[in-house]
């Protein structure tokens, strides 16, 4: 009776403690603004906890610091003592299977590391994660590209690898992910600005081209003013690139013959701030 008793009260507090700790993770999800939808019980808790300890995320990014800081010291490096063009300055190369073999590393951390979130979260929510899933998808697309390098000596000058290292860091990133989605929000009202802008310029051009061409009969004494004018713009490519410059400021003291062309440019750049105000936070 003793023993059923002891057993009894074992379960209770075992309970007790896995509802406190189940408690105190969900608590801490909520107070980073991760997902609640992972396993609750002792052994995927016990794996959870490790993923986001101090040593694991230590661990993590480190590794993708190196894994993004390897381009620096591959083959064909842009590592050079001096940057002056006249030296010939001999790049740095290091033995093949170095570099490779550092980022196997990072690339098994990174592997072991998203293993440990498909387990605790599991496979339904694996599915309804493309970041993870896309992951899953990318590790052997790494490691075929991978193995071509030790197999050709690591003397191929394309490596794909090298465009999939950013994803790992943007899919383990909350922050990038969210400057992602306002990129893919903003970039519809960021293009209409452009073409707005671009069909300014064309628009802008045509009418240089009409009214301050050169005519065929100028008398002498207006000779070096139309000169000047069809100076500026002489033909639509010209007088395009012109304008984008007056559009940029940066060449604003040969304008003072264009003055009412800055004056449409303010006007339009000021209608545009006003019509869509969030643009400015940019």
């Amino acid at each position: 009776m003793a023993n059923i008793t002891s057993q009894l009260v074992d379960r209770r507090s075992h309970a007790r403690s896995l509802l406190e700790r189940q408690a105190r993770v969900l608590i801490e999800d909520a107070e980073n603004h991760r997902s609640i939808f992972h396993k609750l019980d002792a052994r995927n808790l016990l794996l959870y906890e490790f993923y986001y300890s101090s040593v694991a995320c230590c661990t993590r990014r480190i590794a993708l610091a190196v894994l993004l800081l390897l381009p620096f010291f591959e083959w064909p490096s842009s590592l050079t003592l001096s940057s002056d063009l006249r030296l010939q300055p001999q790049r740095p190369r290091l033995p093949c299977g170095v570099t490779e073999a550092i980022e196997a590393g990072c690339i098994v951390i990174l592997l072991i590391d998203s293993t440990i979130l498909a387990v605790v979260f599991g496979r339904i929510s694996l599915l309804h994660n493309p970041w993870l899933l896309g992951r899953f998808i990318l590790f052997p697309v790494y490691t075929i590209d991978w193995a071509v390098s030790l197999c050709m000596g690591c003397n191929e000058f394309y490596r794909i690898r090298r465009f999939l290292r950013p994803y790992f860091l943007i899919s383990g990133s909350q922050m990038m992910k969210k400057l992602l989605k306002s990129l893919k929000r903003t970039l519809p009202k960021l293009l209409s600005t452009l073409f707005l802008l671009l069909f300014w310029l064309v628009c802008a051009t045509l009418v240089a081209l009409c009214l301050l061409a050169r005519p065929p009969d100028v008398s002498p004494p207006h000779t070096s003013v139309f000169t000047q004018l069809s100076n500026s713009f002489p033909d639509f490519y010209t007088s395009m690139f012109n304008l984008l410059v007056l559009l940029t400021t940066a060449n604003h003291p040969d304008g003072e013959s264009c003055r009412c062309f800055l004056v449409s440019l303010f006007m339009l750049v000021t209608v545009v701030t006003a019509v869509d105000p969030n643009l400015q936070r940019l």
